[in-house]
């Protein structure tokens, strides 16, 4: 199968959004590295290691996809694995989040780009967006997106 132009672009945005999270983390002080982020108050070292955990577990929920598999994990889930994350990370050194984060993307990124658009269009009803049926790339669009909000409180965090 031949890989879709549209996995390249689906890879782009979500290696730009990434791109866009590691600068302005990298350009973050000591200090700002453990500002609250209001709107999941967790430091914001705590969430740019969220935004690399999500990364990993969604490029796995797309390989599932592709596989034929579902991603079954609820809101519920998410909640109890995030408060979980959040504890284990608070004292993560920065390099290491940020390492993870790197990697994270290239991983992801590696995995979108090669997927032809029958792949793409393999759809699953996704419980974490309410049940809906969400496509491959959907999932990944998903994700993308997250970085984006993530990355909005953690602007907010330092503005304010």
């Amino acid at each position: 199968m031949d890989p879709s132009p549209r996995a390249g672009q689906l890879a782009g945005r979500l290696e730009a959004a990434n791109r866009e999270a590691l600068e302005f983390a990298e350009r973050c002080s000591d200090a700002d590295w453990r500002k609250v982020c209001a709107g999941e108050n967790w430091p914001l070292g705590v969430l740019v290691d969220h935004i690399a955990d999500a990364n990993e577990l969604i490029e796995g929920a797309v390989r599932g996809y592709v596989e034929g598999r579902e991603f079954p994990v609820t809101p519920a889930m998410v909640d109890a694995h995030n408060a979980r994350h959040a504890v284990a990370t608070a004292d993560r050194p920065r390099e290491e989040t940020m390492a993870r984060l790197r990697a994270s993307v290239a991983r992801m990124v590696e995995t979108v780009t090669p997927l032809g658009d029958e792949q793409l269009d393999i759809t699953f009803a996704l419980p974490i967006a309410g049940g809906r049926p969400t496509s491959t790339a959907g999932v990944v669009e998903i994700v993308t997106a997250h970085v984006g909000e993530h990355l909005a409180s953690a602007r907010r965090a330092l503005a304010g």
